[in-house]
């Protein structure tokens, strides 16, 4: 058992109905139970579900490989509604947190611009930590490569799962994450336990880093492997690093929502360094003969979404903030268009029923234009899908004739 006796464990997968990184990224629903330390289960595995927004189109691919009825995504809270529900979870105290894939929990920040937060959910949460990850460093520490599939079923098969067929998909990943958890927690307890560190002593770890000049090992999921950087400056969310990308040191940004590894680089011992064939004192020669910037822009969760804000703009949605949502009316006159345009977004998806005629049809003639930009992605992805799918499962061939009616529907 993990010595986290007083904690209770969350196990939660995300379903994105579009990929992750985008004011388009949207989520269908999370997939949730919670244990106790002894994996006994304290509440049963459920989900929240979330209506797709109005003026966005789903992704064919994702729906796909996640086995979604499209139909489905319009069904659910609102995404207001859903955020304060999910909020409400994530923020339970004494709680360390499961997932799969953070990057797809990580459209929750897409859904908060949207539903006009002053900052991103994740950054308040203490623990957060990613088992795809976690495996990935464990394979590579174990035999100096990893499993380059994402695929949660496809990997805990590997090490001994078995789908139950009579259940339901989102019931079987969430039995397949918390069957690598323990075989994590048998073969690699020391790991599993570092990762599940709570943010603020992650924060503190960084900032010790920082001030003595040391470097940090992370692993990168873009390329399946292990990253040296040497961090310049940090916040609470984010930190500034130049890293070695196998060529040469470049700067780059990292943030503590994304459950990266940040181990110190003694973690690289003579025999993993042989294993993985890396050369650590070369890279950490020239990390520490590159030229450090240590300006830090400022982040705002607002600004960083449409850099053309104006200050009207801003002091109408700081306003908001001291406001229940349901009241908030059109932005001011004086505010930009697109920020005018951003408000009644919010409005129509969340409190259509407060929207007056002429407010109702601006709406519409906004989700109309965005969904017709989308179709053509849309298209393109369901005659890729149709073209490999090969007819024989039932499952996904339902999935295909779904998505085929629903497009023709809107």
């Amino acid at each position: 058992m993990l010595p986290f006796v007083n904690s209770h464990y969350l196990f939660i997968i995300s379903h994105p109905i579009c990929a992750p990184g985008t004011d388009k990224s949207a989520l269908a629903a999370v997939s949730y139970f919670i244990t106790d330390a002894a994996y006994n289960t304290v509440a049963k595995m459920q989900q929240l579900r979330c209506k797709r927004p109005d003026y966005i189109l789903p992704s064919p691919n994702y729906l796909y490989s996640q086995q979604i009825d499209p139909y489905t995504t319009d069904k659910g809270d609102s995404e207001l509604d859903f955020y304060t529900k999910l909020e409400k979870l994530l923020l339970t105290p004494n709680l360390k947190i499961f997932t799969w894939s953070v990057r797809n929990l990580s459209i929750i920040e897409s859904i908060a611009y949207r539903t006009l937060q002053d900052q991103n959910l994740l950054d308040s949460i203490s623990n957060i930590t990613d088992i795809n990850k976690v495996l990935k460093v464990h394979e590579i520490f174990d035999t100096g490569e990893c499993s380059k599939s994402d695929n949660l079923i496809v990997c805990a098969q590997k090490y001994g799962f078995v789908s139950n067929k009579d259940e339901s998909d989102y019931i079987n990943r969430l039995n397949a994450l918390m069957h690598l958890v323990k075989h994590l927690e048998q073969v690699n307890p020391q790991l599993l336990r570092y990762t599940l560190s709570d943010r603020a002593n992650k924060i503190s770890e960084v900032k010790d880093a920082i001030s003595k000049g040391n470097c940090l090992v992370n692993y990168s999921t873009k390329h399946h492997e292990l990253e040296i950087l040497k961090p310049i400056i940090c916040n609470d969310v984010y930190i500034k690093a130049n890293y070695f990308d196998g060529g040469s040191v470049t700067e780059k940004y990292y943030s503590f929502n994304n459950a990266n590894l940040f181990a110190p680089v003694k973690v690289l011992t003579e025999k993993r360094q042989k294993l993985i064939n890396i050369d650590v004192a070369s890279i950490l020669s020239l990390l520490n003969n590159a030229t450090a910037d240590n300006n830090f822009a400022p982040f705002s969760l607002l600004i960083n979404r449409n850099k053309a804000y104006t200050p009207s703009d801003i002091q109408f949605f700081n306003q908001c903030q001291t406001m229940n949502k349901f009241v908030i009316d059109e932005a001011p006159l004086n505010c930009s268009h697109d920020f005018r345009q951003y408000i009644l977004k919010f409005r129509g998806n969340n409190f259509k029923k407060t929207l007056i005629d002429t407010e109702l049809n601006q709406y519409y003639k906004i989700c109309i234009n965005e969904i017709r930009k989308q179709s053509r992605i849309y298209s393109s992805e369901l005659n890729s899908l149709i073209s490999i799918d090969d007819g024989k499962n039932e499952k996904t061939v339902k999935i295909i004739n779904s998505l085929v009616s629903y497009i023709n529907d809107l």
